[in-house]
């Protein structure tokens, strides 16, 4: 009979750790980009948020949250500060509620512009040495990733959720 600890030392020496490897680069990641960001009072959220403006133009407070991978809730404390910051504008009357579009200001355009130059030197930094080959299949390996893991079974609703802990 197994005991608890036992099943986990199992199962624990039976995955690959894969997950953890990616959890600590994720966080030492961000932690490196939210630096490299701060002097342009933006965070990797909100660099996330205005780069999907800059793609797409406009977008809502729930198309943000689903480009960002966040919940509606948390993309619409983010744009309040973006706002606030005078970063994006909204688009439209007041008849639109919550589907009113923002966009970008100028300041925003400027601001991102410096934002993508530091986030391309932290991903620099982050493949110093390697050839463009290796960066290419690195690349492309984690698209594989996220495909076959998007290809799995539906999620329940509440998995969907924002993970802030």
């Amino acid at each position: 009979m197994l005991t608890y600890a036992r099943a986990f030392d199992v199962r624990f020496e039976e995955t690959l750790g894969l997950s953890h490897d990616l959890n600590q680069l994720v966080h030492e990641m961000r932690l490196r980009i939210n630096a490299s960001l701060a002097p342009l009072g933006l965070t990797t959220p909100k660099y996330a948020a205005l780069s999907v403006l800059e793609a797409r133009g406009a977008a809502t407070n729930a198309e943000l949250a689903r480009e960002c991978a966040v919940t509606a809730q948390t993309m619409n404390r983010i744009m309040k500060d973006l706002e606030t910051a005078g970063f994006v504008t909204r688009l439209g009357g007041a008849a639109l509620g919550l589907k009113q579009p923002f966009e970008l200001t100028p300041k925003a355009l400027a601001a991102v512009c410096a934002a993508h130059v530091a986030v391309n030197d932290v991903e620099l930094a982050m493949v110093q040495g390697w050839a463009g080959e290796a960066v290419e299949q690195l690349q492309g390996a984690l698209r594989l990733c996220h495909d076959n893991l998007r290809r799995m079974p539906q999620l329940p609703a509440s998995a969907k959720e924002e993970d802030e802990g």
